[in-house]
């Protein structure tokens, strides 16, 4: 348990960051919350903030039918349809009517286009719900997609009054303190949205860093973990797509960006901010270095975070891994 906690005056900055939380709307709203919660200076959601999937419901004679799981719940009436709406947008999923035609019809293009544009409504929504919960509130929220956000939500992060988008470019975040954010990550079996080969990954953080005036006051927002560390590991796939299993135990392996872990050793920012890897929640350091994963149960509307005290003269003051 983590109790509220005051903002000490001017000795240093806080900042609370999560990831992947996929399109949860409680998750979201935890996030928002955890400002005034913490004593935080700084909200910063790391990427992937979109959703995973589309769960369609209709209405038939007996009441309103979704699939919200492997079956379908069937005659529900209008509050009993809103209440499992509400659960499947909690665990990242987007309820949408379509009558069963409409879903026999769903060929992958289509799919991908409702995806996309239920997306895109989602984080309209989520950009105008911060700007209104936080203003006044002397917080800043940024917020940068990840490997698996279409890049239509860009214009909508750019767009907020409170919200800022720190992609792809050094964001002055107070005491000379600066943040570098890339949401690209190294080749995934999924084809995902924002993915590089490791040269062209190397290239674009080496060009992010150059920007930066000082590495003891910088926080590196890299949505991809180093390679090869405790931020990275994740069960080994088959080539369909399936965990690997042996003698009863799942196989894991490194799945990091080799260019992150290059990058980090090379340039020594005080902080490194990662997710990607849900199941790799953890701590580590690269040379003086400090990195961090806070890993994700977004399904489960569990927000896991990462608050870290940086000090005003320089390097991390603290760090604690937060679940709430």
């Amino acid at each position: 348990m983590f109790s509220r906690k005051k903002k000490k005056s001017g000795s240093s900055l806080k900042v609370f960051f999560a990831t992947d939380i996929h399109g949860s709307d409680v998750c979201f709203r935890k996030f928002l919350n955890a400002g005034e919660f913490y004593g935080a200076d700084l909200l910063l959601l790391g990427g992937d903030i979109c959703g995973k999937w589309v769960t369609p419901y209709w209405r038939e004679s007996d009441g309103w039918t979704i699939r919200a799981g492997r079956e379908p719940v069937t005659g529900l009436d209008d509050a009993g349809l809103a209440e499992v709406r509400a659960q499947v947008r909690d665990a990242g999923g987007y309820p949408h009517e379509l009558s069963p035609e409409e879903v026999a019809e769903l060929d992958e293009e289509r799919l991908a286009a409702l995806f996309d544009e239920l997306a895109y409504k989602c984080v309209s929504e989520w950009v105008e719900l911060a700007d209104e919960r936080l203003r006044g509130k002397g917080v800043r929220c940024m917020i940068s997609p990840g490997n698996d956000d279409p890049e239509a939500i860009d214009a909508l992060l750019d767009a907020g009054e409170i919200v800022e988008n720190p992609e792809g470019r050094a964001a002055p975040i107070g005491g000379g303190w600066e943040v570098v954010s890339c949401g690209i990550a190294n080749r995934t079996p999924w084809d995902s949205p924002r993915e590089a080969d490791e040269p062209e990954l190397e290239a674009r953080l080496r060009a992010l860093v150059a920007e930066c005036a000082d590495p003891t006051r910088t926080v590196c927002n890299f949505h991809v973990p180093p390679q090869g560390t405790a931020l990275d590991v994740a069960p080994l796939l088959d080539e369909n797509l399936k965990p690997v299993v042996k003698a009863g135990e799942m196989v894991t392996t490194h799945v990091g960006s080799s260019a992150v872990r290059t990058v980090i050793e090379e340039f020594q920012p005080a902080l490194g901010l990662h997710g990607h890897v849900h199941e790799s929640r953890a701590t580590c350091r690269l040379g003086e270095s400090l990195c961090l994963n806070p890993g994700s149960e977004y399904s489960s509307g569990s927000l896991m975070g990462g608050l870290v005290e940086l000090d005003a003269d320089g390097g991390v003051r603290s760090q604690q891994l937060t679940i709430g």
